[in-house]
């Protein structure tokens, strides 16, 4: 069984502790490093090259935001989860919009951890109950998420539609063309037009739409 290798940043030793004795009897996880602060922690991926970070937000020297924003872009193969104890939207838009492709908060259960682990180590999202249902209540309060200026779902096309839950479900462009058996190139360009017709910008934004609309098909 392929161990997927782990990078624990964080600058509380406590907190570091408890994520690395939640996962060290899991079989197929395995915790390689760890780091207290952002400096140490680029040098820790450059030598470790980990599979996942999971990151804290606001930590020493270079914040957890600058962390993803460099992970990403020097490392693209290595994945990054946050987890914090900080709901805020701006928090959480801005790390989406640097690369991080999970959200968790700090008091995740070990369940939870572990499956947010191998998501987002395969490309897939990860969220926190409490951050899904802090996405949709901000539908009122986000002031980037202007309703009256978007059109309604009868803009989209049947496929366009389809898509939309799909992406809303947390599945990866290549995810999707695998499911739907066209092309990711496809799904990506179907994936703009939808953000023009509705008037958003980013991922989050977009479930949001579907899920004010109904577009998500809650029994999949």
């Amino acid at each position: 069984m392929k161990k997927i290798r782990i990078l624990v940043v964080d600058d509380h030793p406590l907190a570091r502790f408890g994520i690395k004795n939640q996962l060290k009897d899991v079989e197929d996880l395995v915790v390689g490093g760890e780091a207290e602060d952002g400096e140490v922690a680029m040098q820790k991926v450059k030598e470790l090259h980990p599979d996942v970070v999971i990151l804290d937000l606001f930590i020493p020297v270079l914040s957890g935001f600058e962390v993803v924003k460099l992970v990403r872009r020097d490392f693209p193969e290595v994945h990054v989860m946050i987890l914090t104890a900080y709901e805020q939207e701006e928090y959480l838009h801005q790390a989406l919009e640097f690369g991080a492709e999970g959200y968790l908060l700090k008091s995740a259960e070990k369940e939870e951890l572990m499956a947010g682990v191998r998501a987002v180590s395969k490309g897939e999202r990860a969220f926190s109950p409490r951050i899904k249902e802090f996405i949709v209540k901000g539908y009122l309060t986000n002031r980037d998420f202007n309703r009256s200026n978007q059109l309604p779902p009868t803009s989209l096309t049947t496929r366009e539609k389809e898509i939309l839950d799909l992406v809303s479900q947390g599945l990866t462009n290549q995810q999707i063309a695998e499911k739907l058996f066209i092309s990711s190139r496809t799904i990506d360009t179907h994936r703009t037009n939808i953000m023009h017709k509705i008037g958003v910008h980013d991922v989050a934004h977009l479930v949001r739409y579907a899920i004010e609309h109904g577009l998500v098909d809650d029994k999949k």
